[in-house]
């Protein structure tokens, strides 16, 4: 009963503590295993995790994307660091590429 008490328990926390959004922005580099994208208001999003689908459609480790323009829907979720701080940490869960 402990143990079903402790996985729901992480379930509602993760659920209460992630939310989705979509932005459209350039592609600008990787970086120690980071994504950066900056959008039209000059706005730079870091992604530390990208989903399996959107790095094997898309191997944005190489500068071949460089310079392009996505769709990115992301989650943002609230982590604590070595010093029990809160940080956002930012998810890619699908990427489209703007023509």
């Amino acid at each position: 009963m402990k143990t079903l008490f402790i996985a729901l328990f992480t379930l509602a926390t993760i659920a209460y503590n992630t939310t989705s959004e979509t932005v459209t922005a350039t592609f600008t580099g990787y970086s120690d295993e980071t994504y950066y994208f900056t959008d039209s208001d000059d706005l730079t999003y870091a992604f530390e995790v990208i989903s399996a689908t959107a790095a094997q459609e898309f191997d944005l480790t190489q500068d071949t994307y460089k310079g392009q323009q996505f769709k990115i829907t992301f989650t943002t979720s609230t982590e604590l660091n070595e010093d029990d701080e809160e940080y956002d940490m930012l998810s890619i869960t699908a990427l489209e590429l703007v023509k």
